[in-house]
């Protein structure tokens, strides 16, 4: 097939897809492990005479733990890539880059993480009173690709970047399960 004749409805061109984690996750792990890591790690030195050395040690190795695992975070959001062929599926990333062959694919899901996060703290209270509780928070959609014997094998964030690619990928996946069945 050439490019010419491609048509967009059909992704079966074989050109493989690239996409890349938005910019805000890991500009959101720099703003949390600095805002919350550097008070902790700062601050304790400052503490009246009262304050106990240990308290102050434990408090500014805590901080700086919270700052090594946020700066970790955001590395590997930073580089994470995923990269679809028409055969595997390969996630590049700071740690844990592997290959998911693209027919070990089942299931794909577009699924709410707050809402599941949601549901879970809501296990024991009566519908009255989830009824009364107002949530504002926005929803955080990942695509959940799954096996045949349900195991999750790659989460996806809705907001990866270029969103064109995105769509393909999705279609693809799709057209690959579709396959499989």
């Amino acid at each position: 097939m050439s490019f010419a004749a491609f048509d967009p409805a059909n992704d079966e061109d074989g050109l493989p897809i690239v996409l890349r984690e938005p910019r805000q996750s890991w500009r959101a792990n720099v703003f949390w492990g600095l805002g919350l890591g550097l008070p902790a790690l700062l601050l304790p030195p400052f503490a009246g005479a009262e304050a106990d050395w240990l308290e102050k040690a434990g408090t500014m190795l805590v901080g700086a733990g919270w700052m090594a695992f946020m700066g970790a975070n955001a590395w590997r959001n930073w580089g994470r890539t995923v990269r679809c062929d028409m055969e595997t599926i390969a996630v590049a990333q700071a740690f844990a880059s592997r290959t998911i062959p693209l027919a070990a694919v089942a299931s794909i899901e577009r699924e709410d993480v707050r809402q599941s996060l949601r549901d879970f703290d809501n296990i024991g209270v009566s519908w009255r009173e989830r009824a009364r509780q107002m949530d504002t928070t926005a929803p955080i959609n990942m695509y959940v690709l799954r096996d045949a014997a349900g195991q999750t094998l790659l989460r996806i964030d809705e907001e990866m970047e270029p969103p064109q690619a995105l769509a393909r990928f999705v279609q693809r996946v799709q057209r690959q399960v579709r396959r499989a069945r």
